[in-house]
């Protein structure tokens, strides 16, 4: 998958069920896509890469296999939250 023609939601959703292609590699495609614009967009704050070897492509829910963003207003284990503040800069949860 090219990080350049990423699909819509629904068709990675159908290709990973199909099982055209694993959801390792949607969420690889949506990593290189986020370290190639972020330098530019700043829009992640923390940015996590994904584990091929923690993602099973035996999923049943719906999104299975889709990655997403957290907004940095929710603490997660072990994730650097700021709130988008200076002053919570160095907080982890």
């Amino acid at each position: 998958m090219k990080t350049d023609e990423t699909p819509s939601l629904i068709i990675q959703r159908d290709l990973i069920k199909s099982k055209e292609v694993h959801a390792s590699d949607v969420a690889s495609a949506c990593y290189s896509t986020i370290e190639r614009l972020n330098p530019i967009l700043n829009a992640y704050i923390t940015i996590i890469p994904p584990e091929k070897d923690e993602i099973s492509s035996n999923g049943s829910m719906p999104l299975f296999g889709i990655p997403i963003a957290v907004k940095d207003l929710y603490d997660t284990k072990g994730i650097r939250t700021t709130g988008g503040s200076k002053f919570f800069c160095g907080e982890y949860s």
